[in-house]
């Protein structure tokens, strides 16, 4: 490897992706680097940089503590010191490199945002209902609906190999032979071949064709709002990013959703007994014509708090008084 190169490797049978790539280490004052190399479920790195705000230092830097600085080296040209860095020259570097391809990394990130939109309809849209995720990426890079993400592809930057030895001596390069032995007798690896890149842009256009090829859900969290790739059951609505007091979406959400659907109930079951109580009059009073009407405008009015309460025009508890007043 070279000192800055960040490979990335797809088993497409396995849905992972193997990472090797330089970071740097801060030790004593100092940033070091170092060789690190990373197994991941194929979809995860895809989520990270889509849950990861361009435009917030904050995100950023939790991107590139999970991952590395270096990931963004080979989109931005310049040269860099292959020697230690003091803090100083890091923090300039970090700088630099973000305020040179800002722009350019805003539209990825957003061009590649929608068209997750589309391969998983997360806007409901009712002609892609009947289509897999791998029907409308199909559709989305060969027809009128071109792609936000995928024009980024760079061919000269990707390469596929069938053999296994290349990825092997970066990912384990202190145990090659012994690596070697388990291939021999077919203990690892059973991929027919692997898609290698070195750009992130590239990795990520990949890894967005595989996940839509192979039709690996992704998701939006209905409590954080983050893109996450299901794990054992493709219909999870939550993720498990710790949310707060060390609990994560999931164990957050689903008790959240079962409170809401309570609250919902009581709303309901005031609706009903309002709607019962005013109809009862008028069936008990046929001749009344004073009931029949305000039974209808109550029909009349609910529709409308109802679209209100929908549009935050008015609170929950507005709309509960309402129907006690009635």
């Amino acid at each position: 490897m070279e000192k800055f190169d960040s490979k990335f490797y797809f088993d497409v049978n396995r849905k992972k992706k193997y990472i090797v790539y330089n970071d740097y280490k801060l030790y004593k004052q100092e940033y070091n680097l170092r060789q690190v190399n990373k197994e991941l479920n194929i979809g995860e790195q895809l989520c990270d940089f889509l849950n990861t705000d361009f435009k917030s230092k904050e995100s950023i830097d939790d991107f590139i503590r999970k991952y590395s600085i270096t990931f963004f080296f080979n989109i931005d040209k310049k040269k860099y010191k292959e020697t230690a860095l003091t803090k100083e020259e890091y923090n300039k570097i970090l700088k630099m490199i973000f305020s040179d391809f800002e722009y350019d990394i805003n539209r990825f990130h957003d061009g590649l945002i929608t068209d997750i939109l589309y391969i998983y309809n997360m806007n409901g849209l009712v002609e892609l209902e009947d289509l897999t995720p791998y029907q409308r990426f199909f559709a989305m890079v060969n027809s009128d609906r071109v792609s936000k993400a995928v024009r980024y592809f760079d061919k000269e930057k990707t390469k596929i190999n069938f053999s296994a030895f290349e990825w092997i001596g970066d990912y384990h390069l202190y145990a090659r032979e012994e690596v070697t032995q388990k291939i021999a007798k077919k203990d690892i690896v059973n991929a027919p071949f692997f898609y290698e890149c070195e750009d992130i842009i590239q990795a990520l256009i990949i890894e967005l064709s595989i996940i839509a090829h192979n039709n690996i859900e992704v998701k939006k969290c209905k409590n954080c709002g983050k893109y996450f790739v299901p794990g054992s059951r493709s219909d999870e609505l939550f993720c498990d990013n710790i949310f707060e007091n060390n609990k994560t979406c999931k164990e957050i959400g689903y008790f959240k959703v079962k409170q809401k659907a309570i609250h919902e109930n009581e709303v309901l079951r005031m609706y009903r007994n309002v709607y019962q109580k005013l109809l009862l009059r008028v069936r008990r009073n046929p001749d009344n014509m004073q009931y029949a009407r305000e039974f209808e405008f109550f029909k009349d009015d609910n529709i409308k708090m109802r679209d209100d309460l929908e549009k935050n025009i008015i609170t929950e508890e507005e709309y509960l008084k309402w129907l006690k007043e009635q």
